[in-house]
């Protein structure tokens, strides 16, 4: 076998490789996934397609009755949330239809206990520039929370507090003007924000 031969079979065999890697890979650019966002009782729906189409997003119970649907035209590809709040805990089914078929996923969920009850901050009437941030928590335990004021889009303070039961801190916020927002962040990711 002479040495062009034997270089034409090696790279034929190199591009038989590289097409089935490819198609390996992605064989119908054709796909569908529920993803989680952390810290929050939003899902979202990653839908893709080689082809223009239309598409049904459904969302069922676990006895199977329709919750939430969705007709989805003209699009390859889309992320839509789905906000779980105020569904009870459970097992859920994510339906997406198109030309080509019926896809389906399920989720288990369970909606996020925040381990703070209870966040309140007032400006003091007779203390210019001061206001007290109080706080309950939900866990008997000690309760871990992270405190961030805000003024505009600047952290002026930013803090990690641990507490029994209930906090209550006065800040004095005087040197700044403008528009102040309370961030308070507790251990399971909920953020609680109350603005100025």
């Amino acid at each position: 076998m002479s040495m062009k031969t034997k270089s034409m079979i090696l790279s034929a065999l190199v591009l038989v490789s590289v097409v089935l890697s490819a198609s390996a890979i992605n064989p119908s650019n054709t796909g569908f996934a529920v993803i989680p966002v952390s810290g929050s009782t939003t899902y979202k729906v990653v839908y893709k397609n080689k082809n223009i189409s239309k598409v049904k997003l459904s969302l069922y119970n676990a006895d199977d009755q329709l919750i939430f649907t969705e007709t989805i035209n003209g699009k390859t590809g889309f992320i839509r949330p789905l906000n779980f709040e105020g569904l009870a805990s459970g097992e859920y089914t994510i339906v997406v239809e198109d030309a080509a078929g019926k896809q389906t996923e399920k989720i288990s969920f369970a909606p996020i206990k925040s381990a703070v009850k209870y966040v309140h901050v007032s400006k003091l009437s007779n203390e210019e520039g001061k206001y007290v941030l109080s706080i309950i928590g939900n866990e008997k335990s000690q309760n871990v929370v992270n405190v961030r004021i805000f003024n505009g889009d600047t952290v002026i303070f930013n803090e990690t507090k641990e507490f029994s039961n209930e906090f209550a801190q006065v800040y004095n916020v005087k040197a700044f003007s403008g528009a102040l927002s309370f961030e308070v962040t507790d251990s399971k990711g909920t953020v609680s924000t109350v603005n100025f």
